[in-house]
């Protein structure tokens, strides 16, 4: 493994500007390859939490929205690969809930659109959180 990471943020108000890099050469595998840079700004209006972030390498690019409100939230994804003709996307809505002394419980649901594959799948999580304190 040979490579370099590097990440930063600023504060702006009551929102968080993050910026970062990463440059790694692994393996034969290009997923984990070459360079990838992404910036991320997150910050609430109100009771509603936001985040907005994007990233791109070499041949794909992916932007992720974030919104949240008390226990529940909802985010929205699509990547664009330039070598396919494809743009995946994905949406999930999830919620957490503390259900006692360092105890909390969150669950997500998720759909993935391939974009015209056959490959679309759900996805259900549950878990059950214990904070040793």
């Amino acid at each position: 493994l040979s490579g370099i990471q590097a990440g930063a943020s600023i504060g702006l108000g009551d929102w968080t500007l993050g910026l970062g890099m990463r440059d790694a050469e692994d393996s034969d595998d290009r997923a984990t390859n070459g360079a990838v840079v992404g910036a991320t700004l997150s910050g609430s209006l109100g009771d509603i939490g936001l985040a907005v972030s994007m990233n791109q390498d070499d041949d794909d690019s992916g932007a992720q929205i974030w919104a949240g409100f008390g226990a529940f939230w909802v985010e929205y994804g699509q990547f664009d690969d330039d070598s396919a003709d494809a743009t995946p996307s994905s949406i999930a809505v999830g919620w957490s809930k503390s259900i006692g002394r360092n105890t909390t419980i969150w669950a997500e649901y998720g759909t993935v659109d391939e974009d015209g594959t056959a490959a679309d799948n759900d996805v259900l999580i549950a878990t059950l959180r214990y904070d040793w304190k």
